[in-house]
């Protein structure tokens, strides 16, 4: 078995042009990373938030009908006991 290498391939080196422009690729991944996941958590916060919101207003609608909907809100808070009684 012929353990010898090509010289060619071992001396190989990329030029500076393209050593740069993989570099500035890099950096512009990076970029575009930080960004994507900064968009991503605003948008999950802003999820989150019209989600409380909405289920605050459908749930404090309490009605004699549906008188549930105040255990609820407290189960919700995290309260063991109602406060409506």
């Amino acid at each position: 078995m012929d353990t010898r290498t090509n010289s060619s391939e071992e001396n190989y080196k990329l030029p500076k042009e393209k050593v740069s422009e993989n570099k500035r690729k890099a950096e512009q991944r990076e970029i575009n990373k930080e960004a994507y996941f900064a968009q991503k958590a605003k948008y999950a916060a802003t999820i989150k938030r019209e989600k409380t919101k909405s289920w605050k207003e459908y749930y404090t609608l309490t009605t004699e009908a549906n008188p549930w909907n105040a255990v609820c809100i407290d189960w919700h808070q995290g309260r063991r006991e109602p406060t409506h009684r």
